[in-house]
């Protein structure tokens, strides 16, 4: 797994733990440019059709968008027989089980990670602290990137002041 691409470490990391766990789905969301909302940036397990039409949430929206707003992780479970408001979304793509977590570097929201199950109701308290576990994970990976990209563009900035070649 390469820390160097979130999208490609999730993807791998999820063929591997999915099958044990029983899930068939997750949704990274990261917070949108603006700051107030949160972008789709990698799933698995619903089509590019519906993933369009949830490539935006604003805070507060769903589940995903309520973890960013509250900055605490969810759980859902019996998604099917749930009248509640949040749940109603992933509801609607046969989800039964679902784990959000925000993914908070210190006091900075990157965004949120869901793991969910179409096949199981709930998940133990076990399982949702190893998916936390992760999510910790994925952010040390984006604030790892995120690093770099400034330090990298501090480095072309100096190179501009001073004159370096390649600046």
């Amino acid at each position: 797994m390469t820390p160097d691409n979130p999208d490609t470490m999730l993807h791998q990391l999820f063929a591997k733990i999915g099958p044990h766990l029983k899930l068939d789905t997750y949704f990274n969301f990261m917070v949108h440019d603006e700051g107030n909302a949160l972008k789709l940036a990698s799933c698995i397990g619903i089509d590019d059709e519906t993933a369009r039409g949830i490539e935006r949430l604003e805070f507060g929206q769903a589940v995903c968008g309520t973890v960013a707003m509250l900055r605490k992780a969810l759980t859902a479970s019996f998604i099917q027989e749930s009248k509640d408001s949040k749940v109603q979304l992933v509801k609607s793509f046969g989800i039964r089980a679902y784990a959000c977590n925000p993914l908070l570097a210190g006091d900075q929201l990157l965004g949120t990670l869901s793991f969910a199950s179409r096949t199981r109701d709930e998940f133990s308290a076990e399982e949702l602290d190893f998916l936390q576990t992760i999510c910790q994970y994925v952010t040390a990976a984006y604030e790892r990137l995120r690093l770099i990209g400034k330090l990298r563009e501090a480095d072309r900035a100096q190179g501009r002041v001073f004159g370096k070649p390649g600046a």
